[in-house]
């Protein structure tokens, strides 16, 4: 651990039982930070930011302490091995301290205490570790005047934060806190690099990691991972809640997305969970992991079926846990079944998670399932689907395919086979549906002809509807038109047609003795 000695303004390195007795300094960066290579050079004290070092240095000379550890100038940030040494340590580094001074820059001290409500200070993601982790926190304003220690700040703190008081005064007792609790305290908080809003919560959670910068919105999930490898409490998995006070469904305005899954992607997700806390432990409860399924997890289920949605697919699984001051309800969140039985969705297009009645629950019975952890890797063969369209003709190999929508589609001219992949998208809740067109031309002969294909299939269900069309193109009108024309038209698609379609199509005499048609013939199926 690096300390700035200062009495003689250099870097000092100590380990372990050999460290001092050192001041830390929470603040939130700004323009010209002195880096540790700064420190070391002979410049440093005309950049911007020396003015943080020298003034918390006077203030820690002043509390009879000679070192004191400051992120900018203490950690080298250009070695990686350092920097994800450091910011696992940081968490004990902050609660060792035997001061911490919290430098509040957009704060005055005769506005009063309670201007402090307005800091940036409060929505930065590091900065929460620094308010918990010290015993002794003192705050001070943009002329490092103080405006007051934690312990007589805290009821206007916890105001802030949703920070108990009790952590606030005793940060010990971090250790009796939900996981949901502790999420929430982050809902509002940013960072930024996107991975440091996973980074920064490593210690509240007493949890490890190595630090992947570049892996965006996955670290959060790996920690997550982390902590349910050390925890029984399903709080974890209690987030996208309603406000408690306000369970309607159309009053609460939500992001809602169709399928995710089981972990959070954001801490945001926690915002109404800052009440949730888990049930008694009970004997016989089995644990739960995450597996190459998914969460495997023992949960009570309930099926619902939505009569104006059509949908008959939906579930909620109860978990172990409950709003803090009301044991009559239970925490459900709703998930999507898939084609396979004991395997699920985290869902909330339909209903967000939310509080239920024990009573009613009494009846449902403990299964062991399967909760997806991305819903890239679980019911994607459901939303996606390849098609094999066979076309049949002795004299079709001088037409050409051209696409009219962006898909993925191949045409093989030797056995006349189209093979494409179809995106699947939500219909009324009850259905997935996806279609497509392409064209066929032969500009010799100015003939053309189009065939849409499209398939419909039940949520988390074989039941399917797959349709074939073919369409002419007229004789009075060129083939750019005509084009032009079915992409700015939207098809209605029958679904009631077959899977084969065979259509005729009319060529100028003057190419065949005979004048006979072109008869085009396809048929669609689905690869499985």
């Amino acid at each position: 651990m690096r300390l700035i000695n200062v009495e003689t303004m250099k870097l000092e390195e100590y380990f372990g039982s050999q460290i001092p007795r050192y001041a830390i300094l929470s603040h939130c960066w700004g323009s010209e930070e002195v880096t540790i290579q700064d420190f070391t050079g002979s410049h440093w004290r005309q950049m911007r930011g020396a003015s943080k070092i020298e003034h918390s240095s006077t203030i820690c000379t002043s509390n009879g302490l000679k070192h004191l550890w400051i992120d900018t100038c203490c950690i080298d940030k250009t070695s990686s091995a350092e920097l994800s040494e450091s910011i696992n340590s940081m968490y004990n580094w902050y609660a060792k301290a035997v001061k911490c001074y919290a430098f509040l820059e957009d704060v005055e001290y005769f506005k009063g205490p309670e201007s402090m409500r307005g800091s940036r200070w409060f929505t930065r993601g590091w900065t929460l570790q620094e308010l918990i982790a010290p015993g002794e926190v003192e705050f001070f304003d943009q002329h490092w005047l103080s405006m007051g220690k934690k312990s007589h700040l805290s009821a206007l703190l916890s105001d802030i934060t949703f920070i108990p008081e009790n952590i606030l005064k005793d940060p010990s007792d971090i250790a009796f806190c939900s996981v949901a609790r502790k999420m929430s305290w982050a809902s509002y908080r940013e960072t930024t690099r996107e991975e440091d809003i996973a980074y920064c919560l490593l210690g509240i959670f007493d949890v490890n990691m190595p630090l992947l910068y570049g892996e965006g919105a996955r670290s959060f999930t790996r920690l997550q991972e982390e902590v349910l490898k050390d925890t029984d409490d399903q709080s974890l998995f209690a987030w996208g809640l309603l406000d408690p006070n306000n369970q309607d469904l159309d009053s609460n305005n939500q992001d809602y997305f169709p399928r995710q899954g089981v972990l959070a992607p954001h801490p945001v997700k926690f915002a109404m969970s800052k009440d949730i806390i888990p049930f008694p432990s009970q004997r016989g409860k089995q644990p739960y992991s995450m597996t190459n399924k998914g969460l495997r997890i023992e949960l009570l289920l309930s099926e619902i079926f939505d009569e104006d949605r059509m949908h008959s697919s939906l579930w909620v699984a109860m978990l172990d846990c409950h709003y803090e001051d009301d044991f009559s309800g239970i925490i459900g969140i709703p998930l999507e079944g898939t084609r396979n039985t004991f395997e699920f969705l985290r869902c909330s297009s339909v209903i967000p998670a939310r509080n239920f009645p024990v009573e009613g629950i009494k009846r449902l019975k403990l299964q062991t399932i399967f909760i997806g952890k991305r819903p890239s890797k679980i019911g994607r063969e459901e939303s996606v689907q390849k098609f094999l369209i066979r076309m049949e003709s002795a004299r079709f190999n001088n037409y050409r395919m051209e696409k009219l929508e962006e898909d993925s589609a191949r045409w093989n001219h030797e056995n006349m086979v189209l093979n494409m992949t179809l995106g699947l998208e939500d219909e009324l809740l009850a259905w997935r549906h996806g279609s497509s067109t392409l064209i066929f031309f032969d500009r010799t002969r100015n003939s053309a002809f189009a065939v849409t294909i499209a398939i419909r299939q039940r949520f988390s269900s074989d039941s399917r509807v797959k349709t074939v069309d073919i369409i002419p193109k007229p004789e009075n009108i060129t083939t750019e038109k005509w084009s032009g024309e079915l992409k700015r038209s939207r098809r209605k698609i029958d679904w009631d047609a077959t899977q084969e379609k065979m259509v005729q199509l009319r060529q100028p005499r003057h190419y065949f003795a005979d004048g006979s048609p072109l008869t085009v013939k396809a048929t669609i199926q689905c690869t499985e």
